[in-house]
């Protein structure tokens, strides 16, 4: 039976996510996960994991940036153990010495979308460090979808695949943009207000838990060309590829992708209205079960969803120019800060 997977970037959006019939949810472990803007403490994720086991349901928890190994004895005793004990279904990890060690636990090893797997070499990888399920590259949520490479990894072990997503260039975790900035990018701290205990993270590397600045989303800014040293003609044909941090909502080809080995179908939105993710999640269950595709619902719920990520994506920019020392609204760049 296939699973759907809703996201709960709240308590509100996870009983949400449920009531609307999402089979499982899954939140992001602060701070631990990709999307720090988006996350839960231990105990907000240990309440939402007890309303789900109550409800027959099941919870995965996102521990998907790279942790640093001087982290990880902690992070098992401190987070994945009363996780475990209280009763999560998996982890979603991209970090290979912590999926070792959470291996010998009763719980899913699964390899999150920022492990960009898209061959049966990287799963036979991430299956020596103990996975069990994997989550495909966002590449294969791109059209024209490859349904033959997905029936035979789904060969080979049991696959998740995102519907509605945000697909970066070359697959999220696979985009090397933010490397032009990496000597600007500061080296932070994050200490639990509950226990004390230490991450350190840095700032708008997405991969090491400081969330992206999605500048392949204002190529058209004076400041992003400036640091990626690309021409504005090949931005602007970037951009008309539909090669940045785009948006996708796939309908019609859920049936297939089930037929074609996929056993659950995931939902992102942890930074959207609980609304909207509610309005989501139920879409996909009528695709699912009924095979209900609702074309103008669909197209509603993509346009609000990139009027999300607009406003967002104006707010990184701002950002950026901070971090670079530039003033925003002037964009002068003329004169190095």
């Amino acid at each position: 039976m296939v699973e759907l997977l809703g996201p709960a970037g709240s308590i509100e959006m996870g009983k949400a996510a449920i009531k609307a019939g999402a089979d499982s949810i899954f939140c992001g472990l602060r701070p631990y996960s990709r999307r720090k803007e988006n996350e839960l403490p231990l105990s907000k994720v240990l309440e939402l994991t007890d309303y789900v086991k109550g409800k027959g349901k099941k919870i995965y928890i996102a521990v998907n940036s790279e942790i640093p190994e001087k982290e990880i004895k902690n992070v098992i005793n401190y987070r994945v153990k009363p996780l475990v004990n209280a009763g999560a279904d998996g982890f979603i990890l991209r970090t290979p010495q912590l999926m070792k060690e959470i291996s010998q636990y009763d719980t899913k090893v699964i390899a999150s979308v920022g492990c960009n797997i898209k061959t049966k070499k990287e799963i036979d990888k991430f299956k020596s460090y103990g996975v069990n399920m994997a989550v495909l590259s966002s590449e294969f949520s791109r059209k024209p979808i490859d349904y033959d490479s997905i029936k035979m990894l789904s060969k080979e072990i049991k696959l998740e695949m995102l519907v509605t997503l945000t697909a970066c260039i070359g697959g999220v975790g696979g985009c090397t943009y933010f490397e032009s900035i990496n000597h600007k990018l500061p080296v932070a701290f994050y200490i639990d207000p509950e226990d004390s205990l230490v991450h350190e993270y840095t700032e708008f590397n997405p991969n090491l838990g400081g969330g992206c600045l999605r500048m392949c989303n204002n190529i058209d800014d004076p400041l992003v060309q400036k640091i990626m040293g690309i021409e504005t003609e090949k931005l602007k044909e970037l951009k008309a590829g539909g090669k940045g941090n785009i948006s996708i909502m796939l309908s019609d080809e859920v049936p297939r992708l089930i037929e074609s080995g996929v056993s659950i179908i995931k939902i992102q939105g942890r930074e959207c209205p609980t609304k909207w993710v509610a309005e989501t999640v139920s879409m996909y269950r009528d695709i699912i079960d009924r095979s209900i595709v609702d074309n103008e619902k669909i197209k509603s719920l993509k346009s609000e969803w990139d009027d999300i990520r607009e406003k967002g994506d104006l707010v990184l920019l701002k950002k950026l120019y901070e971090l670079m020392g530039y003033c925003y609204s002037t964009r002068k760049l003329d004169i190095d800060p």
